[in-house]
């Protein structure tokens, strides 16, 4: 006799369509301190722009003396200094036949 054993994986595939995200917002203060939530990464940093990405989209962050205080990647939350001149978010274009036939 043989005996057959049986090894059942179960894989946990998240849909990214029901996938809760983060509350996304931006406190500004005076245009020198800012808090950021909802941010999943921060791609670059540097004196003059901070690339980050949140669960609204990609944040660009322009400005002089952009200085890192805090970030939790945990948390989602970021904490920056400096002399902010541009906030703007850019999003993902659809592709253009997709725009052409609705």
């Amino acid at each position: 006799m043989h005996k057959i054993r049986a090894i059942y994986v179960i894989y946990s595939v998240e849909n990214k369509e029901n996938k809760i995200k983060p509350k996304h917002s931006i406190t500004l203060e005076s245009r020198k301190r800012a808090l950021v939530t909802g941010v999943e990464k921060v791609v670059d940093a540097s004196p003059t722009i901070i690339n980050t990405v949140t669960s609204d989209g990609a944040l660009v962050v322009k400005g002089n003396g952009l200085k890192i205080v805090s970030y939790s990647e945990a948390d989602g939350c970021l904490t920056f200094e400096g002399e902010v001149s541009l906030m703007q978010y850019s999003g993902v274009k659809k592709p253009l036949l997709r725009r052409l036939f609705r």
